[in-house]
């Protein structure tokens, strides 16, 4: 009898235990009631379901739009993988379309032409936000780990199509110019502010070769033609020093820049060296919503960096240039 009361009990305390998670979880994730979030499922143009959160902050209304910042996960994972980013953006005052690229998550599974027609499935939450009325439409910008980067990719290459564009910045984290069919996007980002994450140990990117057919690694992706030629505005690399990490390049009222934090490709998304990576694009921010006296991180160089690195850190730093 004695068994059976104690087994009663562990399994009471840990359906109780099981709420409060659940209960803190949901308050956390919406800013303790400050921020609204919605699950909708898009169809996009390929006539295939999109699932997506949407993350709307108490602040943005018809009256106060605000900027968008539409992120897209990496290859085998879901949109929940980018909540830690979403969260902290929306409840700083960015609305957050966070999304489920087709085959992944709670998306439709797509055929080969649907899948790069959509841009994985990102383009419908770029229409998306180009409709809501508390979205500042002149400040919607892209962000994608690793294959998410890809999405981005071909996302620009289609709204480049569109009368009015709509993505204005972009971020890559962990990936690049060059979509997963090898193609090159690097001209489709013209008349836009661009971040590259390129972390110094990934397995996968930045991987290349010299003048002299000599592999570069990519610790060394800095010194090369194509990151040149990058924050060079695609204007090529002849004359140009080696980049400098973390350093605006601009023109035109424009700007790019690459960040090299120390770490691999996977950690690249989860792992303070990437908000140390993104942390001096707040810098940059004009209209930044107010940052919070945090705990600290540490940079590779050991130079203490606020939690707001990856708190403001986000895109919209770009559009806010």
């Amino acid at each position: 009898m004695k068994v059976k009361k104690n087994a009663k009990f562990w399994v009471c305390l840990a359906l109780v235990l099981c709420l409060v998670s659940m209960i803190m979880a949901s308050a956390i994730q919406g800013s303790w009631g400050r921020v609204k979030v919605s699950e909708l499922r898009l169809v996009d143009k390929s006539g295939y379901e999109v699932s997506t959160l949407l993350y709307k902050p108490a602040n943005a209304t018809a009256d106060t739009p605000a900027p968008c910042i539409i992120t897209v996960e990496g290859w085998y994972n879901n949109k929940e993988m980018q909540d830690l980013y979403s969260v902290e953006y929306a409840r700083r005052g960015y609305v957050v379309i966070a999304v489920d690229m087709h085959g992944h998550g709670d998306s439709e599974s797509t055929d080969a032409d649907g899948l790069y027609t959509s841009a994985v499935g990102l383009d419908a939450a770029v229409e998306l936000a180009g409709t809501l009325p508390y979205v500042d439409n002149a400040k919607i910008a892209v962000t994608g780990h690793s294959s998410g980067g890809a999405a981005c990719d071909m996302a620009v290459g289609i709204d480049n199509e569109r009368e009015t564009p709509l993505i204005s910045a972009v971020l890559y984290e962990a990936s690049t110019w060059v979509d997963d069919t090898g193609v090159d996007h690097s001209a489709d980002l013209d008349g836009r502010y661009v971040g590259i994450i390129a972390d110094l140990y990934d397995e996968f990117f930045y991987w290349c070769t010299d003048e002299n057919g000599n592999e570069v690694v990519p610790r060394d992706f800095a010194t090369t033609a194509d990151a040149k030629n990058f924050v060079n505005f695609n204007n090529g690399a002849d004359g140009m020093e080696d980049v400098v990490p973390g350093k605006y390049y601009e023109q035109d009222g424009l700007f790019r820049v690459i960040y090299q934090p120390s770490c691999t490709h996977r950690r690249c998304v989860t792992s303070p060296p990437r908000a140390w990576a993104t942390a001096y694009s707040s810098l940059r921010m004009r209209s930044a919503p107010p940052i919070p006296s945090a705990q600290t991180i540490r940079s590779g160089s050991g130079r203490p960096l606020s939690t707001s690195s990856v708190l403001s850190a986000s895109l919209y730093s770009f559009s806010h240039s």
